[in-house]
């Protein structure tokens, strides 16, 4: 699933970045689960304080869906 609300700012920096997962019951690397994260599992590690997740701005989201 793709992210739409949030993006992983350095991927390089996500390998060094490990969360524990409260769905998955387990910690996780950002950089293992980048491509399947949804925006409520990047929303749960960006509010945890994660600095490779950043939120996009609302105007961004509304150009997103205009294109």
């Amino acid at each position: 699933m793709k992210l739409t609300k949030y993006r992983i700012t350095d991927m390089e920096a996500a390998k060094k970045e490990t969360w524990f997962h409260p769905i998955k019951g387990r910690t996780v690397c950002i950089a293992d689960i980048a491509e399947t994260m949804t925006d409520t599992e990047a929303e749960i590690f960006h509010r945890g304080g994660c600095t490779v997740i950043e939120k996009l701005p609302e105007a961004a989201l509304t150009v997103a869906k205009v294109k």
